[in-house]
């Protein structure tokens, strides 16, 4: 997947496709651009941006719903939006990337285990 801007971007900022190096540039465009000096009012400012981003994907989703369109291109740039603002605020609370994987993993794990749970109660209920 190639941004229509992508172009004016260095090849060395094309090699920094690891989550460690993308969390870092996240953490320097935050740095750079965004940073309030506060930690609290930086963890409101990225669960903000969070929301937000989670909002115009939401609304690329509608738009695919209603009108049929993919809108596939615009709904994979909200996502990567949706995961700089998830890895900011995660940053912001303390985790590393290994952190935030581990705690996905994790939940997702979990949720694994609800739902056998629940499929159980189900076929044991008349």
């Amino acid at each position: 997947m190639t941004h229509p801007k992508e172009k004016h971007v260095s090849e060395e900022m094309r090699e920094r496709d690891t989550l460690e190096s993308v969390w870092q540039q996240a953490e320097d465009n935050h740095a750079s651009y965004s940073a309030t000096g506060s930690l609290e009012l930086d963890i409101r400012f990225f669960a903000l941006g969070l929301a937000g981003e989670a909002g115009e994907l939401a609304n690329f989703a509608k738009k695919r719903w209603r009108d049929g369109e993919g809108h596939d291109q615009a709904i994979k740039y909200e996502v990567a939006d949706v995961c700089a603002y998830a890895f900011m605020l995660a940053k912001a609370m303390g985790m590393s990337p290994q952190d935030l994987i581990d705690t996905i993993a994790f939940k997702q794990r979990a949720f694994v285990e609800k739902m056998r749970a629940i499929s159980t109660l189900r076929e044991q209920t008349p």
